[in-house]
C-alpha cells in the first residue's frame, strides 16, 4: 500500500513490490453467523408448529449442506430415495448432497400434502420448493428464502436476523464436532480443499462439544 501510495503521489515512477503476491490470510468464518445444536433443535420445533412445507424446507437446508441456490432450485426428479442422496444444482454441474432418513420420510409426507399438489401442478418444473408469497407455483427466491428462515427464528425464539448461508455453515460443524471425521465433512460440503473445510470447523457455545470442553476445563 505504502509503494502504491508513492506513485500515486509522483514520489516514485515504479512500485517495486507489484509483482509480489499477498500474503495468504487463513481466516475463519465468523462463528456468530452459525447455528448451534439447540438452536437447530429449536428452529426445527417451530417449523414443524408451523407447517409441513417449513419443516420441510428447515429440514433441508440444516441436513444436506446444500447452499441456498441449490435448495431453491431442488427439484423433485433430483431425489434419488434409493441411492440416498440428492443431486442439487450447483454453478457448473450437479452437486451430490447427502439424504438422511429422516428428510427422505418427511418428503414422503411434503409431496402428499394438498399444499404441494396444489402448487406442483401450476409449476412448469417440479419444484420441491415453492413461492409462499405469490401461490402460483413459481420457485422461491434468496431473499423470500431468508424472510420465511427469520420468520421461523422468531417463533424460536431466536432473536437474531440469520440468513440461509447459517445452515451450511451449520452442517459442516454439527457433523465435524459430533465425530465425523474432516474429511468426510469436506466430501459432504464438496470443496477441493481441506483447508476451506477447516476455515468452517470453530465450536461455539450450545454445542454438545462445546459444553463437553467447559466442562472438561472447569
Amino acid at each position: 500500500m505504502f509503494f502504491r501510495y508513492c506513485v500515486e503521489r509522483g514520489r516514485i515512477s515504479v512500485n517495486p513490490a507489484e509483482n509480489i503476491p499477498y500474503p495468504k490470510i487463513n481466516k475463519k468464518v465468523d462463528q456468530k453467523r452459525r447455528l448451534n445444536q439447540q438452536e437447530c433443535l429449536c428452529l426445527l420445533k417451530a417449523a414443524a408448529a408451523m407447517g409441513l412445507e417449513y419443516y420441510t424446507l428447515i429440514y433441508t437446508l440444516l441436513s444436506s449442506g446444500g447452499r441456498p441456490d441449490e435448495v431453491i432450485n431442488l427439484l423433485a426428479s433430483e431425489i434419488d430415495s434409493y441411492m440416498g442422496c440428492l443431486y442439487m444444482e450447483g454453478k457448473t454441474d450437479l452437486r451430490r448432497r447427502p439424504l438422511v432418513d429422516g428428510l427422505k420420510e418427511t418428503l414422503d409426507m411434503y409431496f402428499n400434502t394438498h399444499y404441494y399438489r396444489t402448487l406442483s401442478k401450476k409449476s412448469e418444473e417440479d419444484y420441491v420448493f415453492f413461492s409462499m408469497d405469490k401461490a402460483d407455483g413459481s420457485s422461491l427466491n434468496n431473499s423470500e428464502l431468508n424472510k420465511i428462515i427469520n420468520k421461523v427464528a422468531i417463533k424460536a425464539g431466536i432473536n437474531q436476523r440469520i440468513t440461509a448461508y447459517w445452515f451450511r455453515v451449520s452442517f459442516a460443524n454439527l457433523l465435524y464436532f459430533n465425530g465425523v471425521h474432516k474429511t468426510k465433512v469436506q466430501q459432504l460440503m464438496d470443496h477441493d480443499k481441506i483447508e476451506t473445510t477447516e476455515i468452517y470447523l470453530v465450536p461455539k457455545k450450545g454445542d454438545s462439544v462445546f459444553n463437553m470442553l467447559e466442562e472438561s476445563s472447569g
